[in-house]
């Protein structure tokens, strides 16, 4: 009977340890040379990694006013909002994307691929961190 109760003590435990957790913001930031627009008529997705899970998130942006129907001229800030175990201390993550991109001084457009990989460290007051990606020209 004594070994019921400590196992029913154990799962207690175990089930009120794993419903402690803390909500981690993460956001990207992926600027761009001025002369790079953003191809939007397929749509961009960002995949975040982590050993908690995959999570993937849709490009949002601003419209480039010459041609509103297929660019946008900037994006949107990318959004992810994590559910984390609060005694979590760091955190590998992987940020990976497939862009369509168009240099309108050059006239060519390409794919380029975003792989980020980053180890995030984790503070019990920080709930919001944020990731920069610079798009540069490519080198004609």
């Amino acid at each position: 009977m004594m070994r019921f109760y400590l196992l029913v003590a154990f799962i207690l435990l175990e089930f009120s340890l794993a419903q402690e957790t803390q909500t981690l913001e993460l956001q990207l930031l992926v600027t761009a040379d001025p002369e790079i627009l953003f191809n939007h008529v397929n749509p961009m997705l960002f995949t975040l990694s982590s050993p908690y899970g995959d999570f993937e998130v849709e490009a949002t942006g601003e419209l480039y006013k010459d041609d509103p129907e297929i660019y946008w001229k900037s994006l949107d800030p990318i959004v992810w909002k994590l559910e984390l175990p609060k005694t979590l201390k760091s955190l590998e993550t992987s940020i990976t994307a497939r862009l369509a991109l168009c240099d309108k001084q050059q006239g060519l457009c390409y794919f380029e691929d975003i792989d980020l990989k980053e180890n995030l460290s984790l503070k019990q007051s920080q709930n919001k961190q944020t990731l920069y990606f610079t798009l540069d020209r490519l080198a004609y």
